[in-house]
């Protein structure tokens, strides 16, 4: 528990930092793109008031004279609306007369296309025009009516869709609804191939009567009655990116109609006053924007004369760049995050390796310094005694035998001391190998034959095969302290009697000998300095205890691979010679 507490310490200081890193880098990322969300909104703005300035003196709402498109003003009140809308970024217009007449606005329409006047003409034909006619829906349905005519459009799939149909009457360009029918109807998508290509379409097979709206008409005298169908509902909480195509297929943007979205347009209706229209009248242009850092309100009034006439145009934009610019960044922030945790797990580990590594490592140094103490006590107590008894003239008979053990002793420190300077230099990867080619099999012949006395003092068969004579690259000096190691550890672990046996075989070099396994769990530990498995199993000589972590920082060095493995009759130690390039 103790670890794991330890870990999660590690972990949440690592996540706090990196976490920390990650709030300052992402605010930095959002500002810049909240200036640049700021200036699109403004840019957005810009573009619909010289769109609609542009198509304001061609309207047939005017005069007739400048009747160029056959197309009413608030039908491009829709379009530009459209275009340049986002659901963080609204617009809304208005045209006014001089009398505060409200000629033209932005608001929910259906638009007609194709509409059929129907009017018996002097020839006795029905008479046709083909521009397009609105039906101002605010003004005929309530705002649940309005929301059940979005839901529709919500629901509308391949195979499911709702038309409209209207009759009425016209009144120049705005139609007054006497009735208004929604149909149901059933589509099968076909595919047609033109131009052998496949041309992906659909053909309706079900149209059916659904629901229906029906209004009380006054003052319509003198007006030509009307009838449509396939009319387009355009709800102003309805964004789309691009100008919307009319007719039997048109694209649209499908937004949630909530209380957000329709509060948001609440705030940007177009208002206009007296004081506005005498300050714009004096000016021109007038414009007020309240700024704040996820809000920005404005409103722009042009003043300017058509037809002989004096209008104003009201144009009201509420923009959230804030909201754009996290909106935009959602990604960005979801992927840095993923890329935040994983790194904050990588990293965690990594240190908590590196903690659990410096734990181990004090332990091993309180470990070692308490080994030396131990191994360094016994001979210099020898050292001590026998110094003392030379001092005070005790047994002089044995004076040479005190003599030959001090000498003794004291090349056992000696030798102590030099295989720890020497396994210091090769754990801190101070030492530079000296490579040289030479043949393997003559070394351990070497080495074997050094340690005769050794082998007949405990009467041990020791034996050496190899598949064939290895001449290796390495250093000559290391790889004999490597194999007069492992010999040296196999004969202070072999019983008297019992065998040896030394073999080369497809580049594995092995030193097994007979004895008692090593229990599994301590394989890995018995590389490490002043390891001793059994410390009172008597030995026929005493080890410093540095042998098998000299092996190992060796042939780390020369980068062989090494183990140690129990077999049935004892212990096999073995590593790999590196292929020559």
């Amino acid at each position: 528990m103790k670890n794991k507490m330890s870990f999660r310490k590690i972990l949440l200081r690592v996540f706090a930092a990196f976490f920390a890193f990650y709030i300052g880098i992402m605010s930095l990322f959002t500002f810049v793109q909240y200036k640049n969300s700021k200036a699109d909104c403004e840019n957005r703005r810009a573009g619909f008031c010289s769109s609609i300035m542009k198509y304001i003196s061609s309207a047939p709402e005017f005069s007739a004279e400048h009747r160029n498109l056959d197309i009413p003003l608030s039908y491009f009140f829709i379009m530009q609306r459209d275009f340049f809308c986002t659901n963080e970024n609204y617009i809304r217009a208005a045209l006014y007369t001089e009398t505060g007449e409200k000629v033209v606005k932005t608001g929910n329409y259906i638009a007609c296309p194709k509409p059929i006047i129907v009017n018996e003409s002097n020839f006795g034909r029905d008479s046709y025009e083909s521009y397009f006619a609105l039906v101002d829906v605010d003004k005929y349905l309530s705002s649940e009516q309005i929301t059940h005519l979005f839901e529709l459009i919500q629901k509308e799939n391949d195979i499911l869709k709702f038309s409209l149909s209207v009759s009425g009457y016209q009144n120049k360009n705005e139609i007054i609804p006497k009735k208004i029918t929604i149909y149901k109807e059933e589509w099968k998508p076909t595919d047609a191939i033109v131009d052998k290509q496949i041309i992906k379409s659909a053909s309706r097979i079900k149209r059916e009567f659904f629901e229906e709206y029906t209004f009380i008409v006054e003052d319509v005298e003198g007006l030509k009655k009307y009838r449509a169908d396939n009319c387009t509902f355009y709800p102003e909480s309805i964004v789309n990116v691009g100008l919307m195509n009319t007719g039997d297929s048109y694209s649209l943007m499908k937004r949630s109609r909530n209380e957000k979205i329709l509060r948001r347009f609440e705030i940007c209706t177009p208002t206009l006053t007296k004081e506005m229209m005498q300050e714009a009248k004096e000016q021109i242009t007038i414009s007020s924007f309240e700024s704040e850092f996820y809000k920005e309100k404005g409103q722009i009034i042009w003043y300017f004369s058509e037809g002989g006439k004096n209008y104003y145009l009201v144009v009201n934009t509420v923009s959230f760049p804030l909201e754009i610019a996290i909106k935009n960044l959602v990604p960005v922030y979801v992927f840095s995050l993923i890329m935040i945790v994983l790194l904050v797990v990588i990293l965690s580990r990594g240190l908590w390796k590196t903690y659990e590594k410096q734990i181990l490592l004090e332990k091993n140094r309180r470990e070692l310094t308490d080994t030396i103490g131990h191994e360094l006590k016994t001979p210099l107590g020898i050292i001590r005694t026998y110094s003392e008894g030379l001092k005070e003239h005790i047994s002089e008979e044995k004076r040479d035998h005190y003599l030959e053990v001090i000498i003794d002793e004291t090349a056992k420190m000696d030798e102590l001391i030099l295989e720890m300077l020497d396994l210091s230099k090769l754990e801190s990867k101070a030492y530079t190998l000296k490579e040289e080619t030479f043949c393997l099999n003559t070394l351990i012949q070497e080495v074997l034959k050094n340690k005769e006395r050794l082998f007949e003092n405990q009467e041990l068969e020791v034996t050496f095969t190899a598949d064939q004579e290895w001449e290796i690259v390495a250093d000559y000096k290391r790889m004999m302290q490597v194999i007069n190691n492992l010999v040296i550890n196999a004969i202070i672990h072999t019983p008297e009697g019992g065998k040896i046996q030394i073999s080369i075989e497809k580049r594995r070099v092995v030193i097994e000998n007979e004895g008692e396994p090593i229990p599994e769990n301590q394989l890995p530990l018995i590389w490490d300095a002043f390891y001793k498995g059994d410390k009172e199993k008597e030995r026929c000589e005493r080890g410093t205890g540095l042998g098998l972590s000299i092996v190992r920082n060796v042939l780390e060095l020369h980068k062989m691979p090494y183990g140690a493995t129990n077999t049935d009759g004892g212990v096999k130690f073995w590593f790999e010679l590196m292929r020559r390039k």
